[in-house]
């Protein structure tokens, strides 16, 4: 007979029940690819793989009671049609289908009936139109959420209350280094000028006051997250602005290593270990928002870029500093910002929308003009330019070497 004190009360499709356990399953979608006559193996990855819950779920009764409620349970399990599940640890799940449903009943302890139900993400209903654009606002949404935790996550660790002189000197040494490293990685590319303006005031107020924000821990994240933000918009096209925030990615990795032989030695490493965490948090956040503003000509460019985010991704998910709630805020982050991706390689291989994915494939030249390449392979000198911009070409007039053009 089942303890009910040990039960906790979930629903599918408004039917409620009860579960003593859950089992999740999640991971990668991978493709293995091994080799002949070799012990070596390759495993691609294909993006996330959505979760599958499994539930350990019971159905009690009186003699009046339980055929009704084990039967509206078995009707919604087998209706088809996705549902909400809420789930007694995960909440309210949008998008849920159960799959698979075994069921047992003791003719010795009539009145109670025991459930091992599998219940899936399903996205039918999304599937024809092959949007693009409905979870740009999510993404926006998350990486707001992002934000919030990485702000909890430093003010939780970061402080030079009371500290030696020694110690401030170094966060405000700190605080001179991100300024430095906002300034060199902001003066890449051509900046849009309606925004420059207010965008260098920022930067030069951070610069001019950098002693007392290191001081004032609310003060200082904030000045440096409007200025990581800030980079969103701040360039003539979002690869750029892309580009500044990666940038970013590896700020203070290369910060000599304190000894834990002193408490200041270990009071530096927790304030640095803090800014630094936080300004790669903040700069992968906002380079997931930007990402869906770039105008992809290939998939190679996409895959370059899904390439870049995740290897940060799992430096910071990896990491034994940085906070669970960030980890977490990140990696819904990461899934939607994944979704969003595979939408639009899914409209553009079914021609839908003005997503164009191309192909591309490798080739060699000698020395020549990217007019002249162009009109060997595509027939017209017009799409120089675009050899230019997809191999990131300085000089349109000498190209040499290996490149990537696309395919017809």
């Amino acid at each position: 007979m089942t303890v009910l004190n040990a039960l906790v009360p979930a629903s599918y499709k408004g039917v409620p029940f009860l579960v003593d356990g859950s089992t999740v399953q999640g991971g990668l979608k991978a493709v293995k690819h091994t080799f002949p006559n070799s012990d070596n193996q390759v495993i691609e990855t294909l993006g996330t793989r959505q979760r599958t819950f499994q539930l350990r779920a019971f159905i009690t009764g009186d003699e009046t009671t339980y055929i009704q409620k084990r039967n509206d349970l078995i009707r919604v399990l087998e209706t088809e049609g996705s549902g909400i599940l809420v789930h007694p640890i995960y909440g309210s799940i949008n998008n849920i289908i159960s799959t698979q449903y075994t069921l047992s009943e003791d003719f010795g302890t009539l009145g109670e009936a025991r459930f091992g139900i599998t219940f899936e993400y399903d996205f039918t209903q999304s599937v024809p139109s092959l949007s693009t654009d409905n979870l740009v606002p999510r993404i926006a949404t998350l990486s707001e959420t992002v934000t919030t935790a990485s702000s909890a996550g430093f003010l939780s660790v970061y402080s030079v209350a009371g500290l030696s002189a020694g110690d401030i000197t170094d966060a405000i040494n700190k605080g001179r280094d991100l300024v430095a490293a906002i300034t060199e990685a902001t003066e890449v590319f051509t900046q849009v000028t309606d925004q420059i303006n207010s965008y260098a005031s920022n930067l030069a107020a951070m610069s001019s006051d950098i002693v007392n924000l290191v001081q004032q821990p609310v003060a200082f994240f904030d000045s440096f997250n409007t200025l990581i933000a800030g980079v969103v918009g701040l360039y003539v096209t979002a690869q750029e602005s892309f580009d500044v925030l990666v940038g970013l990615f590896g700020f203070g990795d290369d910060d000599l290593t304190l000894p834990n032989t002193t408490q200041s030695y270990i009071n530096r490493t927790t304030n640095r270990d803090a800014v630094n965490e936080a300004v790669q948090i903040l700069s992968l956040s906002n380079a997931y928002l930007i990402a869906t503003e770039i105008s992809l000509q290939s998939v190679a460019q996409q895959d370059a870029i899904l390439q870049t985010l995740e290897i940060q991704f799992q430096k910071l998910y990896d990491s034994t500093t940085v906070d669970t709630d960030t980890k977490l805020a990140l990696q819904d982050l990461r899934q939607v910002s994944q979704e969003n991706f595979d939408n639009q390689r899914n409209a553009a291989q079914a021609g839908l929308g003005s997503v164009s994915l191309l192909q591309t494939t490798p080739i060699f030249t000698f020395t020549t003009s990217a007019r002249l390449l162009a009109y060997q392979y595509y027939g017209s000198a017009d799409q120089g330019e675009d050899i230019v911009l997809l191999n990131d070409l300085h000089d349109a007039s000498f190209v040499s070497g290996d490149l990537e053009i696309f395919t017809a």
